[in-house]
């Protein structure tokens, strides 16, 4: 279980959270909300297997930075 913790300090709403192999390949993808300043939110990937995955949340108004998680 991995922790993702983003901040949206003037934007909240609807989102999704989405996790990416290095391919590309969408792995699993979440429907989320966001709230104003910091939002929490738990990955799970105990199905997946190990490697290097980038995770992404966007909404309407908002696109995250990718996050870089490494599950060993």
């Amino acid at each position: 279980m991995f922790c993702c913790t983003f901040q949206k300090h003037n934007l909240g709403g609807k989102a999704v959270l989405a996790v990416y192999g290095l391919s590309g390949n969408k792995v699993q993808e979440e429907k989320v909300t966001v709230f104003e300043g910091t939002s929490d939110f738990q990955i799970n990937l105990t199905r997946a297997i190990p490697g290097i995955y980038i995770v992404k949340i966007q909404g309407a108004n908002f696109e995250s930075d990718p996050v870089k998680i490494i599950k060993y």
